[in-house]
């Protein structure tokens, strides 16, 4: 078996492992391309858009559910970090190719603030495929690709909230002609 058919086969199972152990189901409702998931105290809504060109961006919403304001680092957000929110693109054929992701670390003092999250109102921010995954402006043109992630949220007191976890399909591009 490849690494990469491997790890696509681990990070499935792991998925399905995260969501058999809940313990109180989470609201999910899953289309081609969107993806909404539910625990005690945020909603995450997760969205693949293509923006002009050939740049595909994840609209991502953080909604607090709970009775309580939460208190999160900047940095703790999804779309700040490049490691907060786990991201795997991988070509949805035959081969399972995964691509290749940026490497580096940024570095903004900026994001050792504190964000509130007052009961019912929503954090939004983007993640920039193209940028995380320099290849997938190639890779579109040959397969359909499938984006697999996972993120939780930890507040700025240390608690977390359960993991989310899913994936969001990206269908081939066709080359426009001129």
């Amino acid at each position: 078996m490849s690494r990469t058919r491997m790890i696509i086969m681990l990070l499935t199972i792991w998925t399905l492992m995260l969501l058999s152990f809940q313990e109180k189901p989470y609201a999910m409702a899953c289309s081609n391309q969107k993806e909404n998931l539910q625990t005690d105290c945020v909603t995450m809504t997760i969205d693949v858009q293509k923006l002009q060109k050939k740049e595909y961006v994840l609209d991502i919403e953080l909604t607090n559910v709970s009775r309580k304001v939460l208190t999160i680092y900047k940095h703790d957000l999804p779309w700040e970090s490049l490691y907060k929110l786990l991201l795997v693109v991988a070509e949805a054929n035959r081969y399972g190719t995964v691509l290749e992701r940026e490497k580096g670390i940024r570095c903004d003092l900026s994001l050792a603030t504190k964000v509130t999250l007052r009961q019912g109102k929503t954090l939004r921010g983007e993640v920039s495929l193209n940028k995380r995954f320099p290849s997938l402006t190639q890779a579109i043109y040959k397969s359909d690709l499938i984006v697999f992630w996972s993120y939780v949220l930890e507040t700025a007191d240390g608690s977390a909230a359960q993991r989310f976890g899913g994936w969001l399909f990206i269908p081939k591009a066709t080359p426009k002609k001129d």
